[in-house]
């Protein structure tokens, strides 16, 4: 094993770098030295002093060896210029690796000519699951760069053959290098900068000889990210004369950028020099790197788009040289892709500023080195420039951009070229591309800057003229409709005509190279698909499809019909129209297709794709995924989108990068197609239809070589081993290990067969309570949790120790259960204080902390137990502010807590206590106790000071006031779902099975709805949003017994199994099968319903808080026209549902045998009762229909709501907050809005004038507008935020809660709506609250109007003075 040395000053390593540590170790010799973490100081040839930080550098008897570490995760892919994570751009390490590597070889052999060793590089990737299969094949760097799956970085340091020398030639002074490296490493808190400027210094991006540039923040207000580069112009070895040279070309720098007014098309760049004028700055925006060399590796621009970024650089560069400002370096990755899609120039640090050429160049281009690339124009070599040098750089990426391809590699080599050949040109390389694009070139990209265009405005002015050649054509196809007006594809909308015979209906979709319509073909009077292409789209695209589909039929696969050209000269595709939905859908969020279709897709496609490569030559679609599959009017699945589908003779990187098997790529760009790779995409979609995630782990999904996916199984149990294994096997990311054909793929299918895809399983039946022989009856118990039971609620209550199995198989674990207990059996706690309402589950809990634990012994009193946990001897409390056999309640609670008298450290106590108390009870019994003084002290600091407190060593506080039964834990899952789930589960109603009513039962159909396996967790996701309405409105703490006792009376209401059967006999005597509708869960929200006629049984009426809530705010009262109609009076078609797959009870039957409309003058009962009936159509359309249901909540803003709640945008944050405050000046009577642009306005109280209006003024930096976020008091409970805190930040007592009500008014204010003083009472009255508190503040502002036209500020100063005057807000 290999030594491992740690230098005198280190600091710790990272994970990553432990990793790699480790790995050598391990596997390099004994007598092999590691330095790990050293950092050493070089002078530049510039003398300026810099420090290099160096991960592992390797001493071995042959050569020394520097291992630079990066653990990144992510798709790595790259080249020898620069490499991408997941897409964004990143700087290629070996560049600052291999100068790292001579600074220290340099370093040695000035210590001891005797050192002198050769210093080898190499770049280790220590994160487990990277590989370097992106890396191109062709770069030079991929042969030195390593994983640490496997022993080729340990191989390559011990090869000592690669050095050609002798095999120990430093082997006798291998101690004396580690020791001068071990001693003379620099501490990093000595060197580390952690702020520049008036920035904070976040990350270190690159750092060279000439300059280092860094990844930073503003220290004050954190609006963005900037990049912030710095030059040393302090050279120890310059001369006077020679160091006022640079700092004048460092003024250059700076005048230069200063003379770039602003310019849409020009990146700001702010340069600065310090004090002293030792250093210079340039400061820039952070872009994300979104670079155009970046961005054409990995997105395909049309042909509109590449003249629309040559256009916006010509922008820039005309307006730079007309300030005399010449860039010197245009360039891909110096120009930025921004906003939606426009080009911007940045990076002027080598410009040349014509009005100082006494002072030359800007100092970059004297303090770095300028490599020569193939944008580099040739007369940079005589020291040579002018406008004419930026016109040439902007040719050769124009080239790049309309070929894919350089015209050469450097400028030398185009020097011996003499002119661009006509086999190079841009039209010999792309057969489509039109002349002009020749002639372009050849005006740009010339030796001799007097031969090529002179200015940006050439440029501009032939790419405009091409450009409207392209956008008006100047002949079109002859038709009878040649002569109508011109329209671009975005311009299409329905209604226009694409031909005489094609009248364009509704969008359908869109893409990258068009967009698809319903289309009406009026001669056959039939409806279509068209797909229209756009117009900068190659022929090839269109020719692509009509070739692929041309000679194709199949009943799986899309139909084609004809192609041509429109009236307008836009390509299009007519094809059959398919009536249904894409997959996407079925992928995410709470949507599920049924585990049958997805057998049906699977098999229907799998037979497309055989017919598909059993053609000669074979087809390949290239491009499945859940989008290009569509459910065609619910009976089939089509495949769709052969525009990029192939034969076997094309590698062009085409397709999805989800769903594109990464053994096929076989460079960045390039792809060896085979039979497996559609067989790889059906397999992921299927992964995806079943578990809904990606099989790969991470932000940017992505699969990955030598990294197994995550087992299916792991997401959805239920699927046998069979099924499991092959989607495991069409994923794998070795072809000679997956299905290699779709044939053998289908075979393997239809082996396992429809019955085959789900485990079999037996059931169990709960029939007997624990200790008890009486049967229980499940629906008997679930009416025991309904709190309003007209048959007894003791299921509300805790049995101590006598509760049922029922109690045991419906207990609900939550973070209480899976966080906390686990912390308490490991001792981190000896005193748990449980607070919260009575129905929060805080006996159910400590209950379970007892049956970990032994020796349990209940109390005579049965208020707790005493148990031992861990060998720790523990009591617990159940109810804290009871007295106990002739004890008050303070005695109680003085023995209880007696452990723990004059202590502050509870981790040394010898016992355990954990007790459920009212929060109140608790501080006022530990105020009158001074041993327990600093609990008493600590408790209240948490309570009142929003737990922002460090509790006592041992001590836990928990409040289950903050328990939200909405928040979703990791896995997704709320408690209202989890406790659904468990109230519902298949093994408790099994002996509805064998009920002769089970066809007609609502509880029946109320349970399996929520059983279902494919539509369930839909249902449950839009229940949640009802009672996040509640909660949002702060009216109601729900706690675990209201959770139970809700779902108890949606599942039973309160119904026995002998009155439901008494109730489907009299609804159907009596004719009252609407009436029975109201008993269905979707109802739940619907007030109670009477029957006119004699009602023998209960009626629907609740006393229950939660219900009352939710039927306070219905979700039929929310009036949507547009759907409203459809359901009031046409059938309710199965395709505008949701699939329920078990669920037996079909009521859409039930819906559409009943149809009765009765006019608009009757107001009779039968008016009330038709009511009824399409109230019922809307709540089942929220929870059952396939519609935006959010519509339906009774918050229009609920939703926005929500997300601003979740969001961690800070951005977003401020725009709420400005938002608001324009709302609260609103209900103050202001309705100017430049007026309160960056304030908020409260009208004056004291004007007697009714015509004149005042408002005093309060700048909004004087507030704050944050996230009510507990999370510090929420470790161990679920939580979700909800409300906002609008606050004065000075006078925090200035505040204002938002919740649910109040935001949604505000944004109604906003909106014009003005509150009635009713409106402003009750719930508002924090509103009123709050702005007669901002009123008691002193101001210094006073805005004063007579006519809302003309406008006086009236300003108090520093020195008590009053100033009057105009104030324009259009000038604001």
């Amino acid at each position: 094993m290999a030594q491992i040395i740690k230098p005198h000053f280190s600091d710790e390593p990272n994970e990553g770098e432990k990793r790699l540590i480790n790995y050598l170790k391990v596997n390099l010799p004994d007598d092999y030295l590691v330095i790990t973490n050293g950092e050493y100081s070089s002078k530049s040839p510039q003398g300026v002093v810099k420090f290099w930080e160096y991960d592992c550098i390797v001493i071995t008897p042959h050569a020394i060896y520097h291992i630079e570490n990066k653990d990144w995760g992510g798709h790595l892919e790259g080249d020898d210029d620069v490499w991408f994570i997941n897409g964004a751009e990143r700087k290629n390490p070996h560049k600052n690796a291999a100068l790292k590597s001579k600074i220290l070889g340099g370093r040695l052999h000035t210590k001891n000519s005797a050192w002198f060793a050769p210093v080898y590089t190499a770049i280790s990737l220590s994160n487990p699951q990277q590989t370097k299969y992106g890396l191109d094949p062709q770069c030079d760097c991929l042969a030195s760069t390593y994983t640490l799956q496997n022993s080729d970085l340990a191989e390559f340091i011990q090869d000592a053959s690669i050095t050609n020398r002798a095999p120990e030639l430093i082997k006798a002074y291998m101690k004396d290098i580690a020791d001068y490296l071990s001693g003379d490493s620099i501490g990093r808190s000595h060197t580390e900068k952690t702020e520049i400027l008036d920035y904070k210094i976040l990350e270190t991006l690159q750092q060279t000889d000439f300059y280092t540039e860094y990844l930073c923040e503003p220290k004050f207000f954190v609006d963005k990210k900037y990049k912030v580069r710095e030059y040393p112009l302090d050279f120890a070895e310059k001369s006077a004369a020679e160091l006022a040279a640079v700092r004048l070309r460092a003024e250059n720098a700076k005048n230069a950028q200063e003379q770039l007014s602003f310019c849409p098309y020009i990146i700001p760049c702010h340069c600065q020099i310090n004090e002293s004028r030792t250093k210079f700055y340039e400061v820039i925006e952070y872009m994300d790197d979104r670079t155009l060399y970046a961005e054409m590796r990995i997105k395909t621009f049309t042909q509109r788009q590449k003249i629309q970024i040559i256009l916006d650089i010509a922008n820039a560069l005309k307006e730079a040289h007309s300030k005399c400002v010449f860039h010197r370096a245009v360039a891909p990755e110096n120009i930025y892709i921004v906003g939606a899609g426009n080009a911007a120039l940045a990076n002027f640090n080598h410009s040349w500023y014509v009005a100082h050429q006494e002072k030359h160049f800007t100092v970059a281009s004297m303090l770095t080195p300028e490599n020569e690339s193939p944008y580099t124009p040739p007369e940079f070599e005589d020291m040579d420039v002018c406008a004419a040098s930026d016109i040439y750089s902007l040719g050769v990426i124009f080239y790049k951009l309309m070929t894919d391809k350089l015209p050469f590699e450097t400028t030398l080599s185009f020097r011996s070229l003499g002119a661009l050949p006509d086999e190079i040109l841009p039209s010999h390389i792309i057969k489509d591309l039109p002349k002009w694009v020749d002639e372009f070139v050849q005006n740009t990209i010339v030796i001799e800057p007097e031969n090529r265009w002179q200015t940006a405005d050439e440029v501009i002015s032939f790419l405009t003229d091409k450009l409207n050649e392209t956008d008006h054509p100047a002949s079109v196809p002859a038709t009878p409709a040649s002569t109508s007006s011109y329209v671009n594809l975005k311009d299409l909308k329905p209604g226009n005509k694409l031909t005489s015979e094609l009248t364009l209906y509704e969008e359908l979709g869109k893409g990258g190279f068009g967009r698809v319509f319903k289309a009406l073909h009026s001669l056959q009077n039939k409806y279509y698909a068209v797909k229209v292409f756009d117009r900068d789209a190659s022929v090839n695209e269109t020719y692509n499809e009509f070739k692929a589909l041309e000679d194709i039929h199949h009943d799986n696969i899309v139909k084609f019909v004809y192609n041509g050209i429109s009236d307008q000269g836009l390509f299009y595709t007519l094809m059959e129209l398919l009536k249904g939905e894409n997959l996407s859908d079925y992928t995410k969020g709470d949507l599920r297709l049924p585990l049958n279709e997805v057998y049906k897709m699977a098999k229907q496609i799998l037979s497309a794709l055989v017919y598909l490569q059993e053609k000669v030559p074979p087809v390949f679609h290239r491009d499945i995924k859940p989008n290009n599959i569509v459910w065609d009017n619910r009976q089939r699945y089509v495949l769709i989108d052969f525009n990029i589908s192939s034969t076997n003779d094309e590698s062009g990187w085409v397709g999805t990068r989800p769903y594109v098997a990464p053994d096929l790529l076989v460079s960045g760009s390039k792809v060896q197609w085979d039979s497996s790779a559609d067989t790889f995409s059906l397999g992921v979609t299927l992964y995806e239809l079943i578990a809904h995630t990606y099989p790969w782990a991470g932000a940017n999904p992505c699969p990955k070589v030598h990294v197994a996916p995550e087992d299916i199984r792991t997401y959805f149990p239920k699927i046998s081993e069979k099924f499991a294994d092959f989607i495991m096997k069409s994923i794998v990311t070795d072809r000679h290990h997956r299905f290699t054909s779709s044939k053998e793929m289908l075979a393997a299918l239809e082996e396992i067969g429809e019955d085959g895809m789900m485990k079999k399983t037996g059931v169990v039946v709960v029939t007997k309570s624990q200790g008890e022989t009486n049967d229980i009856d499940v629906v008997d118990y679930i009416n025991s949790l309904y709190s309003q039971s007209i048959h007894g609620n003791s299921g509300t209550r805790e049995k101590y120790g006598k509760g049922t199995a029922f109690d045991v198989l419906t207990y609900t674990k939550t973070k209480l259960d899976t966080q906390l207990l686990p912390d308490i059996k490991k001792g981190q706690y000896r005193l748990i204080i449980i607070t919260g309402n009575a129905g929060d589950g805080k006996t159910a809990f400590i209950k379970q902390v007892e049956k970990v634990g032994k020796d349990k012994k209940y109390f005579t009193s049965y208020n707790g137990a005493s148990f031992t946990l861990g060998g720790i001897p523990f009591q617990s409390n159940y109810d804290g502010s009871q007295d106990e056999e002739g004890m008050t309640n303070d005695a109680v609670l003085s023995q209880f807590f007696m452990p723990f008298y004059n202590k502050e450290d509870y981790t040394q106590v010898g016992e355990g206590r954990i007790i459920a108390i009212n929060e109140g009870r608790l501080v006022d019994f530990l105020h009158t106790q001074p041993g327990l003084k600093a609990l008493s002290d600590n408790i209240e600091d948490y309570f009142y000071q929003e737990g922002h407190t460090e509790l006592l060593p041992g001590l836990m506080v928990i409040n289950l006031n903050l328990r939200s039964v909405t928040a979703r834990n990791e896995d997704g899952k709320s408690l209202l779902s989890q406790q659904i789930k468990q109230l519902t589960q298949t093994s408790m109603w099994e002996k509805c099975q064998g009920c002769p009513i089970a066809d007609r039962c609502f509880i029946h159909y109320n349970v399996e709805t929520f059983q279902d396996t494919n539509s369930a967790d839909e249902v449950i996701t839009r229940l949640e949003w009802l009672l996040r309405s509640v909660v949002y409105k702060r009216e109601l703490h729900i706690t675990m017994r209201d959770l139970r006792s809700f779902i108890a009376f949606m599942l039973t209401r309160d119904y026995s199994c002998e009155q439901v059967r008494q109730l489907v006999t009299y609804v159907q005597t009596e004719g009252l099968e609407d009436y029975y509708w109201q008993y269905y869960y979707f109802n739940i929200t619907s007030p109670a319903y009477y029957v006119k006629k004699y009602f023998p049984l209960p009626s629907l009426e609740s006393n229950d808080r939660l219900v009352r809530m939710l039927r306070e705010t219905d979700i039929a009262r929310v009036a949507l026209p547009a759907y409203d109609r459809d359901l009031y009076y046409t059938r309710k078609k199965p395709e505008n549902y949701l699939i329920f797959t078990e669920r037996k009870q079909n009521i859409l039957e039930s819906f559409n045998a009943i149809h009765e409309i009765v006019p608009g003058w009757d107001v009779s009962e039968k008016r009330e009762l038709i009511t009824a009936r399409h109230q019922a159509f809307i709540r089942h359309q929220y929870f059952e229909g396939k519609l935006d249901y959010k519509r339906r909540l009774p918050y229009r803003y609920i939703a926005n709501f929500a997300e601003q709640l979740r969001s961690k945008d800070e951005e977003q944050l401020q725009n709420t907050k400005r938002a608001l405050a324009v709302a609260i000046s609103a209900s103050e009577g202001c309705d100017n809005l430049k007026l309160m642009n960056g304030y908020l306005l409260l009208a004056g109280s004291h004007v007697k004038d009714p015509l004149s209006k005042s408002y005093r003024r309060f700048s909004l930096d004087e507030f704050e507008l944050f996230v009510n976020n507990t999370e510090h008091l929420t470790k161990y409970i679920e939580y979700e935020s909800e409300n906002f805190v609008f606050r004065h930040i000075v006078d925090r007592f200035i505040r204002l809660t938002i919740s649910l009500d109040l935001f949604e008014m505000l944004q109604y204010i906003r909106s014009g709506f003005s509150p009635s003083v009713n409106d402003l009472r009750g719930r508002f009255v924090e509103l009123q609250i709050f702005k007669n508190m901002l009123e008691s503040k002193t101001y210094n502002e006073i805005l004063v109007t007579k006519n809302d036209k003309k406008f006086s500020i009236i300003r108090l100063s520093d020195d008590k003075k009053i100033y009057i005057e105009p104030f324009n807000p259009d000038a604001v």
